[in-house]
């Protein structure tokens, strides 16, 4: 069952292209081989830098991550829910709150039947709107869509395996030249989130209000509280593709279009996966009979060895028999009977041979006078 659901998981990429759009900025780091080759960073106004570089390289997959100031984000329980009302919840939240909120996203999961998702809901601009709308647009296959908070923590914790779990409430603080966010987490759910310019962040103000925020929620103690700090370095650190994906949702057609995409295009990776196993296999098969027909030639060859040379002499002999004339079994007795019903003189002496153009039987007869 692992190997089957292995199929489904997408493949570490060797290079890909990862956008990063903000309020009032784009960032885009091309990796490869783990390692970012080449770094944008521009204003909104200089977004065609952007662009023409990704249009460069059209062929590589997108990794798009959304960081806006105006974000939500908090852990909902699935109780056995399916993705069906997963999207009708996020409809219905857009529509109740046109006025406040005019994009969404949700974890993607195989399954919604337990556990939590992550939901995400915010304020675009018009021109973030706009810009977000022209990334889906571009022709680049779309590897994975997530939201900051999200993309951050999973990778720390990708990176360090040991701290997942290891307290009961989690806080991260990343910090790069533009701005800064808070992201807390109690049994690693998703329960508060701030973003805000590098200029306006009181870091040890913004880490007591969200530990404030969680112990009014939940019974806890200070020693339950881990608290990890994340420049743009350590950020910069996370070079691997990402494995984890959302959901977008809004008001607009090319929301939807973009969700089709991704399906289409995660398809493919079992699809193909399941056509070289099958190519694989059938190659494997044939170098299996191939090995095969090869031994039994070789023990042909070597009892062809074994025989000795006046065997060989005989062969071209026994190459010239007309194996229908002479392997076929004659019945000499009724041939010498069906002569004797012809005569009624006494047999003194018979010869019979086979004639070498006809094939048949001659008999050679001699009678007492």
């Amino acid at each position: 069952m692992t190997k089957i659901t292995n199929l489904f998981k997408k493949a570490d990429l060797s290079a890909f292209l990862r956008i990063l759009i903000s309020d009032s900025h784009l960032i885009l780091n091309h990796i490869v081989a783990n390692k970012i080759v080449h770094k944008i960073e521009v204003e909104l106004v200089d977004k065609i830098k952007i662009f023409e570089y990704v249009y460069r390289y059209s062929t590589l997959p997108l990794e798009v991550i959304i960081s806006n100031s105006t974000m939500s984000c908090r852990s909902i329980s699935l109780n056995n829910s399916s993705e069906k009302d997963i999207m009708v919840l996020a409809k219905n939240i857009l529509n109740g709150k046109n006025s406040s909120i005019n994009f969404a996203c949700y974890e993607k999961k195989l399954s919604y039947r337990r556990g939590v998702a992550l939901f995400c809901d915010m304020k675009l601009t018009p021109i973030l709107f706009r810009i977000l709308q022209e990334i889906f647009n571009i022709k680049n296959p779309i590897n994975s869509i997530t939201a900051s908070p999200f993309w951050i923590v999973s990778n720390y914790f990708n990176a360090h395996p040991t701290e997942r779990k290891k307290f009961k409430v989690q806080i991260f603080v990343a910090k790069t030249r533009w701005e800064s966010e808070i992201i807390a987490l109690h049994d690693e759910k998703y329960v508060y989130y701030r973003k805000m310019s590098v200029n306006d962040f009181n870091e040890k103000g913004e880490v007591n209000s969200a530990i404030s925020f969680v112990k009014q929620l939940f019974n806890t103690s200070l020693e339950d509280v881990a608290i990890y700090s994340l420049d743009e370095n350590a950020i910069d650190r996370f070079t691997t593709s990402s494995q984890i994906d959302m959901r977008v949702v809004s008001q607009a057609d090319w929301s939807k279009r973009v969700n089709e995409k991704q399906d289409f295009e995660r398809a493919l990776h079992p699809v193909c996966l399941l056509i070289f196993s099958v190519l694989f296999l059938k190659t494997a098969i044939d170098v299996g009979q191939i090995i095969h027909c090869n031994s039994e030639i070789n023990d042909i060859q070597c009892s062809i060895n074994k025989i000795t040379p006046d065997v060989f002499d005989d062969i071209a002999v026994w190459k010239h028999l007309d194996s229908s004339a002479y392997l076929k079994q004659i019945n000499f007795k009724n041939k010498f009977k069906e002569e004797l019903n012809n005569t009624d003189k006494k047999l003194q002496n018979v010869s019979i041979k086979i004639d070498e153009k006809t094939k048949q039987i001659i008999f050679k007869s001699i009678y007492e006078e």
